[in-house]
């Protein structure tokens, strides 16, 4: 008798050693055939959040070749491109992608990351190139998310058009009113996460700090390193996969970066803008680590129009996909931590 159980024992025991088994494997192989990205469902706000990050709300496929110096970050140990996608930045000098310091801070090595300079359908991307080094904003506070600046420095140069960065000499291209464009490749749905392969652009008006920091909004949570966007009924914005990506406004028949995806409350939501590193604030900043940015400008031809002009109000939007949600009463700001528009993996990063 005792031998029977014994056995039974064991053959029970052998038994739910296989089903874990056989349950480890499907696990890991639904991961596999999925972009396991995770995202926040913390306001974006002041305080150390989970690692997030943005996608376009309320856009549209940009134009193939309108951004040429739009830089997908991905993962090295990740070989499918739109898996491995969690982060956006831009091209400034042959040898440096500008970007925001919350996509790369938990980094351990630059060899964890690669990146993909021109990217436009993550399913058919140009090659990637190595990173040399990163360096994060000295000032830089995940708590309050201010200085939210970082640069990748490559290790060969890319021949795509470079991003030209606007200065403190220049500040006035992104007055309130002027009418902006961010891309990325975020979540195009802020409640059921949708993310594209094709990048999205979508344009919304620069905010003053000071509306931003009103009451209904972030309630003081901006700081003059930062700069908003969008509209005060909500509708379009960039949400969760489009950190680090650029914020461009027009300089004349060009563009110039006049911001960088950082965080926000929730995506699209009324009297909650979209929050951007203030990139004039950091041009000195940067030419110390690349040298002068003086690169021609190149000029997009078929991306939304916007106008250079700052003007007091803004009545329409170049982007036609979506109307803008009716006005809404103001809810009380969250007092929980912001949250980053980054993709956080827990597939490449447990």
């Amino acid at each position: 008798m005792k031998t029977t159980t014994r056995l039974s024992i064991v053959l029970f025991s052998l038994l739910l050693l296989l089903l874990s088994a056989v349950g480890v494997a499907a696990q890991n192989g639904s991961q596999a055939s999925q972009r396991a990205f995770a995202l926040s469902s913390t306001p974006r706000a002041p305080t150390r959040p989970p690692a997030a990050a943005p996608d376009i709300i309320g856009g549209e496929d940009a134009p193939p070749d309108a951004w040429p110096w739009m830089t997908a970050l991905v993962f090295s140990d990740a070989a499918n491109d739109f898996e491995a996608q969690f982060c956006g930045g831009s091209l400034i000098a042959p040898n440096w992608v500008l970007t925001a310091a919350h996509c790369v801070e938990e980094l351990l090595s630059p060899s964890e990351v690669q990146v993909i300079v021109g990217a436009y359908d993550l399913t058919n991307a140009p090659p990637r190139i190595n990173v040399k080094r990163f360096i994060i904003h000295q000032d830089y506070n995940p708590s309050t998310v201010d200085s939210d600046i970082a640069l990748l420095e490559l290790e060969k140069p890319s021949n795509q058009p470079l991003a030209p960065v606007i200065g403190p000499d220049n500040s006035t291209l992104a007055a309130p009113g002027v009418m902006a464009t961010v891309i990325g490749w975020g979540t195009t749905n802020a409640v059921k996460p949708v993310f594209p392969t094709i990048l999205q652009q979508v344009s919304v008006p620069i905010v003053s700090n000071e509306t931003c920091n009103e009451s209904q909004s972030y309630d003081g949570a901006v700081t003059p390193n930062m700069l908003c966007a969008g509209y005060a009924e909500g509708g379009k914005d960039s949400c969760q996969g489009d950190s680090g990506g650029p914020l461009m406004v027009p300089n004349g028949d060009s563009w110039v970066q006049a911001g960088i995806v950082s965080w926000g409350y929730e995506c699209a939501a009324p009297n909650l803008y979209g929050v951007y590193t203030r990139v004039s604030n950091f041009k000195a900043w940067i030419e110390t680590r690349t040298g002068p940015l003086d690169a021609p400008t190149p000029t997009p031809t078929s991306t939304p129009t916007a106008s250079p002009t700052p003007t007091a109000t803004v009545t329409s939007t170049p982007t036609p996909t979506l109307t803008p949600t009716s006005t809404s009463t103001p809810t009380s700001t969250p007092t929980s931590a912001p949250s980053h528009r980054l993709y956080l993996s827990l597939m490449w990063h447990d």
